[in-house]
């Protein structure tokens, strides 16, 4: 997993040196762009041309939560447990489950997951960001001066776009599925709440992290929950979290919205980053907007 991680950083910070190179001027040039940078004026050339001042760029890392619970199966089941033999698991998520529902439930269900606050899992999730962060400082600064490279974890909205190509993983996710969003657990998979799920995440080396790593919540509209909202967002500062997004939703108001989308066009929901009108949101979008709301209702 490391060597292979790696060599995509590699990999991605030598496309951005070609874009430093000027090599996708002639593709998509950016004048207006270059226009309100430093440096396009002053030398000629566009920013695609190399002729801005300073640039940075940002790889940011998606699906760690099931790159986590995918190597905490493995790890236990397969070495530690002796549960599951390894080629019977990767015969398993080669075929999507197929046929091995009852493996896929035991893999989902004996294994822990990132997002309760197990130490078990979360470390691994550690250890991966550890490495990432690492390897994108050591491959970014071997390049020329005026470009940085900075570390983040996040999908912004297209967590379900980014789920299409990435066949089954050994957690239990199936083919072409949405990847869970930002540095948040998967959907449907913290059982112990909003504040384990925070737990988890301020595991991670979020200082490690300038391109930003982002937790994304959800809570009810009942009262009593509300009420703890003040002292859930000091803790997260407190215990020095990076990002927070926090979405306030009915979830029977969602679904309702879905059978009867023109009693509802003034519902919001947080999308990525931004809001969006819940029924000018795609079928599948509307899915994982409910199923992130149910999930720690």
């Amino acid at each position: 997993v490391k060597d292979n991680l790696d060599s995509y950083i590699k990999g991605l910070i030598a496309a951005a040196e070609n874009f430093l190179d000027g090599r996708l001027y002639e593709i998509a040039p950016l004048p207006f762009f270059s226009a309100f940078m430093e440096g396009p004026l002053e030398s000629g050339k566009d920013i695609t041309q190399g002729g801005a001042e300073y640039y940075f760029f940002m790889p940011e890392m998606a699906g760690l939560s099931h790159l986590a619970d995918s190597l905490a199966v493995i790890k236990k089941m397969c070495f530690e447990e002796k549960t599951i033999p390894w080629r019977e698991l990767l015969d398993a998520i080669r075929n999507n489950w197929q046929g091995k529902e009852y493996l896929r439930q035991l893999v989902r269900t004996r294994t822990p997951v990132y997002g309760n606050d197990d130490d078990y899992v979360d470390d691994i999730a550690r250890e991966v960001v550890e490495f990432y962060a690492e390897s994108v400082k050591k491959h970014g600064t071997s390049v020329r001066s005026n470009a940085k490279y900075i570390a983040g974890l996040a999908t912004f909205e297209q967590y379900n776009v980014l789920g299409y190509p990435v066949s089954a993983t050994p957690d239990g996710r199936l083919a072409g599925e949405p990847l869970a969003t930002n540095a948040s657990p998967s959907i449907g998979r913290p059982v112990k709440g909003q504040t384990a799920a925070l737990n988890s995440f301020v595991k991670l080396p979020l200082i490690d992290l300038p391109g930003g790593a982002i937790l994304d919540l959800n809570i009810g509209t009942r009262a009593d929950l509300l009420l703890q909202l003040e002292a859930f967002i000091k803790s997260f500062v407190d215990k020095r979290g990076n990002m927070l997004n926090i979405v306030v939703n009915d979830c029977e108001k969602l679904r309702a919205a879905q059978k009867e989308p023109e009693k509802y066009r003034d519902l919001k929901v947080r999308v990525g980053g931004y809001d969006a009108y819940f029924t000018d949101l795609p079928a599948n979008h509307q899915d994982l907007q409910i199923k992130r709301c149910e999930q720690y209702a």
